[in-house]
């Protein structure tokens, strides 16, 4: 695998290596070694302690040396076992509440640690399952842009099949995790954008708390956004499922020029989340270990344009409303609301009796204001 990333390696030997690695790794091998069945003296050693199949008669009549070598070593073999030696099915057919006595060579069997600790056990075992395919690391750590096409479809090919068993494996190794997100950045052919769907609906389906916060460090709203103009329009289904889930269970950890950039784009779907992120992330309550004062303070000006808009629904509109009315709370962006004409915003939205919502809102808002504040 490493050989095929040389660079003075040529394509043809690189398209030999993908498929040589391609046969290794679906383990169906025709040509196989059949080893030679065991002789019939070994299986007479490994069986001493029961009697022998009658042979037949007439093969001893033509050899009687061999007649009398077989009948030595049959009586010699039964000479050999103990007197008191007491078979354990027996014993337990006679009392089956008593232990039989078995041999000093028999051992006991291993301790099964499935029954005082399942799930540690079965935790071992999701492992060990996951580890089974030794080339699954390998197939992850060819999704990166920088690679060539043919190494990108190679990953892809064989990601398909058991993306769903190992899944859980992937969730559990953030680099892992990391390396599969690198598939919102790959373009690929047509062909292979229902086996790049798959692969991402099952990380979005699988994806936890901790991953999603991870995401959200590497920046993942970002390349989203930059993928949902490069990469095919099939892909924007599953992209804006990813980002939807990634900033529901990553609690919204994610700044305000990134949601603004959101609200700016030209994907309406994404103008929604982003302005409905907005009013969720101006809220106290939500958001009490975050400060987004010094945030929200460059962008006091937008947010109000973006409520009167004539181009925006009421939902739109009433969300951009909200976040200036949760904005309205913080004693230090209440004198840019006031000079942003934030009053008269809320008195507008007031007095517009098409928007019920809207006026509960501005009302809200006005409160805020003027709830410990010297300027109203």
């Amino acid at each position: 695998m490493n050989i095929s990333k040389l660079d003075f390696i040529s394509a043809q030997t690189r398209s030999r290596i993908i498929k040589i690695i391609t046969y290794l790794s679906k383990g169906d091998f025709k040509n196989f070694y059949s080893p030679r069945p065991i002789s019939r003296s070994l299986q007479e050693k490994s069986f001493p302690n029961y009697p022998k199949k009658e042979q037949n008669s007439s093969f001893f009549d033509n050899n009687p040396s061999t007649f009398s070598q077989q009948k030595n070593v049959k009586n010699r073999e039964f000479q050999e076992i103990p007197d008191n030696y007491e078979n354990p099915s027996t014993s337990l057919s006679k009392n089956p509440y008593k232990s039989a006595e078995f041999p000093q060579s028999f051992t006991k069997p291993p301790y099964n640690p499935s029954r005082n600790a399942p799930d540690e056990y079965l935790s071992k075992k999701m492992d060990q399952k996951s580890s089974q395919n030794p080339l699954l690391n390998d197939f992850v750590n060819l999704l990166t842009p920088e690679n060539s096409k043919e190494m990108l479809i190679f990953s892809l090919q064989n990601l398909d099949p058991i993306i769903d068993s190992i899944i859980d494996s992937i969730m559990a190794s953030k680099e892992a995790y990391l390396k599969l997100l690198n598939l919102i950045e790959i373009n690929l052919p047509t062909e292979y954008l229902p086996s790049q769907i798959k692969i991402l609906e099952s990380l979005n389906k699988n994806l936890t708390e901790a991953r999603a916060f991870d995401g959200l460090q590497h920046k993942i709203v970002t390349r989203l956004l930059k993928a949902f103009s490069l990469n095919s329009s099939k892909l924007q289904g599953i992209f804006y499922s990813l980002l939807q889930t990634h900033l529901t269970m990553g609690r919204f950890r994610v700044d305000v020029p990134t949601l603004i950039s959101m609200i700016s784009c030209p994907f309406v779907r994404l103008q929604e989340l982003g302005v409905k992120i907005m009013a969720e992330l101006s809220d106290p309550n939500v958001n009490e270990f975050n400060n987004y004062d010094l945030q929200f303070e460059n962008h006091i000006k937008f947010l109000l344009e973006t409520s009167l808009s004539k181009k925006k629904g009421f939902e739109f509109k009433n969300s951009a409303l909200m976040a200036i009315a949760n904005l309205s709370l913080k004693d230090s962006l209440r004198p840019q609301i006031v000079y942003n004409s934030g009053i008269e915003a809320f008195l507008f939205h007031l007095r517009n009796e098409e928007n019920l919502e809207g006026q509960r809102i501005a009302a809200k808002g006005l409160l805020n204001l003027s709830i410990k504040s010297s300027i109203l």
